[in-house]
């Protein structure tokens, strides 16, 4: 997963064994400080246009997909709908 803090991007790495939809939720209300989620999605691996690869997270069996389709245990894309952010 990627964090934007004043434009730089940082890696957090999640343990395999502790994905589910809550926990991956979870750690982006946490480490990432957004409180109100609305929408996560993930991009399978590929060539060609983006919207052909976009793929909805929103329980544990699309969890599951996600990682039966991330076969090199490359990192993985996470695409976050939020209510904005107040500073």
């Amino acid at each position: 997963m990627l964090k934007y803090v004043g434009g730089n991007a940082k890696i957090m790495q999640v343990e395999e064994d502790k994905m589910s939809f809550f926990e991956i939720k979870g750690i982006i209300k946490e480490n990432l400080g957004y409180n109100n989620v609305w929408k996560i999605h993930w991009c399978t691996p590929g060539e060609g246009p983006l919207s052909n690869h976009i793929r909805l997270m929103s329980k544990d069996n699309d969890v599951v997909k996600m990682l039966e389709a991330n076969e090199d245990n490359s990192p993985i894309d996470i695409f976050v709908k939020h209510d904005p952010i107040v500073s």
